[in-house]
């Protein structure tokens, strides 16, 4: 069971940071207010981020 939390919380931070960095790109581009897709991507980036420091703390 363990292992299983260990690939959910790696592949859910690399999904955030991924996620995160697709919405600043497309969304800015796309969009009339660029400003606010990039707060979303640093967010879901941020907590991509947060994720992944959790894995770590939690498999050492």
């Amino acid at each position: 069971m363990r292992n299983f939390w260990h690939s959910a919380l790696a592949a859910s931070s690399r999904l955030l940071v991924y996620g995160g960095a697709i919405t600043i790109v497309l969304g800015g581009a796309a969009s009339d207010s660029p400003f606010l897709f990039a707060l979303a991507g640093l967010g879901s980036m941020a907590l991509g981020i947060i994720l992944a420091t959790m894995y770590v703390a939690i498999r050492d």
